[in-house]
């Protein structure tokens, strides 16, 4: 009975000797990083239980942008809305308007397109995209410069290069929104005009309150004129003005003519 007391309190101290010897459990780096916070603990041995440890899983969205992605260049008619010639004569008597027949400009002896203007789209595509977390809503400006053409006195032909009283009158088609949103938006009135050579006209905004979350599409529509005022001593050739496109992160205002 002695010895057999004796064998247990034998046993216990050798046990004691070796968890003092045994370096503590942490989490991190290591050989055995199981905490003690787990169901696991500190030296737990999986027998007819379960056994588990915790670790992190990680990743990050960065936040995402406002951005203007697509403009349209707009190509004029050469012939009035009675079908006549845009002539040297017909801008000496009258003014003329022009209907939009489709979005190819040309490139060479001009001078906005890959002059000044690099933009441009040939399909009438104007695009925004939003996908900011704390969303505050849109606004896109449009401005045009005064119209001139290449080449001036040097060329043989008397008169100015530059034309005035020219209005462009924009129409956009309804907006399309990627997250079913486009009823959110808000595009310029029909009979609201863009002054050459004057200031900027808001033409697409998300409405007060509202957010555009995704990408916002429209198109230049049908409708589209350019008036050019009765012109005296006007060169012939081509005339291009440019168009500047502003998106600001705000929706305060709204596109001229609307409500």
């Amino acid at each position: 009975m002695k010895k057999w007391t004796s064998l247990i309190t034998l046993t216990a101290s050798a046990a004691a000797a070796m968890m003092a010897a045994s370096p503590a459990l942490a989490a991190g780096t290591g050989d055995n990083n199981i905490s003690s916070n787990t169901k696991a603990g500190e030296g737990y041995v999986a027998t007819m239980a379960e056994n588990e440890g915790k670790s992190t899983v990680q990743f990050t969205i960065t936040p995402g942008d406002l951005t203007l992605d697509r403009v349209p260049d707009l190509n004029f008619s050469q012939h009035d809305s009675k079908g006549k010639n845009v002539s040297v004569n017909a801008l000496a008597s009258n003014g003329v308007v022009l209907d939009l027949v489709d979005n190819t400009v040309d490139t060479s002896s001009v001078t906005s397109k890959n002059k000044t203007a690099f933009d441009g789209n040939n399909d009438g595509g104007l695009q925004v995209t939003d996908y900011r977390f704390n969303q505050t809503g849109w606004n896109v400006h449009a401005s045009l410069s005064d119209f001139t053409k290449d080449g001036g006195d040097a060329d043989g032909v008397e008169g100015t290069r530059k034309l005035d009283g020219i209005r462009l009158l924009l129409k956009l088609a309804a907006p399309d929104n990627t997250n079913e949103e486009g009823a959110n938006i808000s595009t310029i009135e029909d009979g609201t005009a863009i002054v050459a050579g004057g200031g900027a006209v808001p033409v697409l905004r998300t409405q007060d309150g509202k957010t555009a979350n995704g990408t916002t599409k429209t198109t230049t529509a049908s409708g589209t004129t350019l008036e050019i005022a009765k012109q005296a001593d006007v060169q012939p050739g081509t005339y291009q003005a440019d168009m500047t496109w502003t998106l600001s992160n705000t929706a305060t205002q709204k596109p001229a003519g609307t409500q």
